[in-house]
C-alpha cells in the first residue's frame, strides 16, 4: 500500500495540473450475473501540465476498474490503466512565465 501511495504522490508532484475528458463512446460497464463484481472501462483524453517546469503532456489513455460490491458499498479491487497515445512538449505559451 505504501508503494502505491508513493507512486501516486510522485505523479501528482510531477504533473500538478491535470484534466481528464472521457470519450462518450468509450465508457462502459460489465457485471457478473450476480452483480457483485463489475468491470468499468473508459477511454479518455487528458492534458497534464507543470507550469513551473513549462511542460505539457497530452494524449489518450484507457482505464479499467474492477469493483466488488460488499453489501451496498463498492470497493475498487483492481485498477489497470495504459497510455494509447502520448505527446510531451515544452509549453511555449509559458515561455515568458516566471519560474517562481
Amino acid at each position: 500500500m505504501k508503494r502505491l501511495f508513493d507512486e501516486k504522490r510522485r505523479f501528482v508532484k510531477r504533473w500538478p495540473e491535470r484534466d481528464y475528458r472521457p470519450r462518450e463512446d468509450g465508457v462502459g460497464t460489465t457485471c457478473n450475473p450476480a452483480g457483485e463484481i463489475c468491470t468499468v472501462h473508459a477511454v479518455f483524453d487528458y492534458t497534464a501540465t507543470h507550469p513551473k517546469r513549462r511542460r505539457v503532456s497530452q494524449g489518450t489513455g484507457a482505464l479499467q476498474l474492477v469493483v466488488h460490491f460488499i453489501g451496498d458499498r463498492p470497493v475498487i479491487v483492481a485498477e489497470h490503466s495504459t497510455l494509447l497515445g502520448q505527446e510531451r512538449k515544452r509549453n511555449l505559451a509559458l515561455e515568458g512565465a516566471s519560474n517562481d
